[in-house]
């Protein structure tokens, strides 16, 4: 089952692009937007599921955009948490400036 998870995953995000989709692996209710969803930098020792992935692009420094990003995307699959983690950097080169973004992913959890 873990396999397969991490399967889904791997192809999920090879097919994503520029992370403008996300991935759902179980479907369940979204939440409430007054729904508390914690965000962890790592994996809990509480038994949880995971139930989906997502992948915000931003700058650096805007730390809170992110975990209210991922906050609202984790209560629209049904979570109760999310692990997040940075995985990479991305430049925009716009007609004015250039941004140096970070790509930070999103696990999706449900606790058991």
């Amino acid at each position: 089952m873990r396999f397969l998870t991490i399967a889904l995953a791997v192809l999920s995000f090879a097919t994503l692009g520029c992370g403008k989709r996300d991935a759902v692996f179980i479907e369940r209710q979204a939440k409430p937007d007054s729904a508390p969803i914690e965000v962890l930098t790592e994996k809990p020792s509480r038994p949880y599921v995971e139930i989906g992935l997502t992948r915000i692009q931003a700058e650096p420094d805007d730390v809170g955009y992110v975990t209210d990003k991922l906050r609202q995307k984790a209560r629209r699959m049904g979570g109760d948490a999310v692990i997040m983690r940075v995985v990479g950097t991305a430049t925009d080169r716009g007609p004015v400036r250039t941004i140096d973004e970070t790509i930070t992913e999103g696990v999706v959890i449900a606790w058991k």
